[in-house]
């Protein structure tokens, strides 16, 4: 059996529930049909406004974050 995904919410750098809300619910709805054979992190922070990647992988910290303002982008594009 292979490690669920957690996510790792850092209190204090301007991430709104809702962002964590969504992410820790499309985090759940992907452990419940994938099983990895090492633990992965999901995080969301704040990034800069003109931040050069919104997502990012990070390979020694087995790390996966998102930004924000890249949450704000696909609510965007939903509601259109």
């Amino acid at each position: 059996m292979g490690f669920q995904s957690k996510v790792n919410l850092k209190p204090g750098r301007g991430v709104r529930s809702a962002y964590a809300d969504v992410v820790k619910t499309e985090v759940e709805r992907m452990n419940s049909g994938y099983h990895l054979p090492a633990r992965l992190r999901v995080t969301v922070k704040r990034c800069k406004r003109n931040a050069r990647f919104l997502a990012y992988y990070s390979t020694s910290r087995r790390k996966i974050t998102l930004c924000t303002n890249y949450i704000d982008d696909l609510y965007r594009a939903a509601e259109n």
